[in-house]
């Protein structure tokens, strides 16, 4: 092109799209030409000519920037669309397992057509899938300054989230369900929490909090492990309104064999005031540290 000729037209009030397309002559001639997926427009208006009003709606560029408003306000429109069919997948899977759910319920409780289900997940393991993913994104760590305190606020952050999240839950049980089918899924949320738990338990082994002879590894698969098991106890015999409760008193159990002596005294098992201000606290942008895989 020209090195005389602009490469965007100089009026500041529209977005020119890189979809617009133009020979090495085109601005110089007066003549361009927006290709979109809906539309052509071709135009006499030469941007070289100055800049265009605000107020022209004549011009390719306003037509152009008008596109690209609309194109976006679609996208977030899907966005929209694609977390309500996961929030009602997520409620039908809590509620009546993989097996048992169906795409007609989804479909209800999300309130969608068929097409926008399918537009964004072509099967219930899809839909499944992405209910695990969506809770294994962000999950509260507390910084005490003892990583083993970590790991232990980890588990009650979760334990005191099953309550209200239903993305939660719904995960927990996709995961419990389909790892009985032989379906266990290598990325899935189990293997997150027990990599999460290891990274911090090694710390810990560095900085001289668990006992010489603790393996990091091995404490972090019992961990989450046992975690399974005293939520799914939790759940058959109360609903898991006693789960804080039984956590606690495993931690009680189990801490004196992981960590040093010195260390124990400074270690709250019922995990610290941190965690239980931070799963109380009503969501919000920067309520809370995440940790995103």
């Amino acid at each position: 092109m020209n090195a005389s000729v602009p490469a965007r037209p100089p009026c500041p009030h529209v977005f020119l799209p890189e979809r617009l397309r133009a020979g090495p002559g085109a601005f110089a001639s007066g003549v361009a030409t927006v290709r979109t997926k809906r539309f052509v427009l071709d135009a006499t208006d030469s941007p070289t000519a100055g800049p265009c009003p605000a107020s022209d709606t004549s011009g390719p560029w306003r037509a152009a920037a008008h596109h690209q408003e609309v194109r976006l306000a679609t996208q977030q429109r899907a966005l929209r669309t694609r977390r309500r069919v996961i929030e009602a997948a997520a409620t039908v899977f809590d509620a009546h397992g993989y097996a048992s759910a169906s795409i007609t319920d989804i479909l209800r409780t999300a309130g969608v057509t068929k097409g926008a289900l399918y537009f964004h997940f072509d099967s219930k393991e899809a839909l499944a899938r992405s209910v695990v993913a969506e809770r294994r994104r962000s999950v509260i760590v507390t910084d005490t300054g003892l990583h083993t305190q970590t790991v232990i606020d980890f588990t009650h952050g979760v334990a005191r989230s099953f309550a209200t999240d239903t993305l939660l839950r719904a995960g927990v049980r996709l995961t419990v369900e389909r790892g009985m089918l032989g379906e266990a899924d290598p990325q899935g949320m189990y293997h997150w929490w027990t990599e999460l738990c290891r990274t911090h338990l090694a710390l810990a082994g560095e900085r001289g909090e668990l006992r010489p002879d603790a393996d990091p590894d091995d404490l972090a698969c019992m961990v989450v492990g046992s975690f399974i098991g005293v939520q799914l106890l939790s759940a058959v015999l109360s609903d898991r309104a006693d789960l804080v409760e039984r956590l606690t008193g495993w931690w009680q159990v189990v801490l004196p064999g992981m960590v040093g002596a010195p260390v124990l005294p400074r270690l709250r098992p019922d995990g610290s005031r941190d965690v239980i201000e931070q799963v109380n606290r009503p969501a919000r942008a920067g309520s809370r540290r995440e940790a995103t895989r």
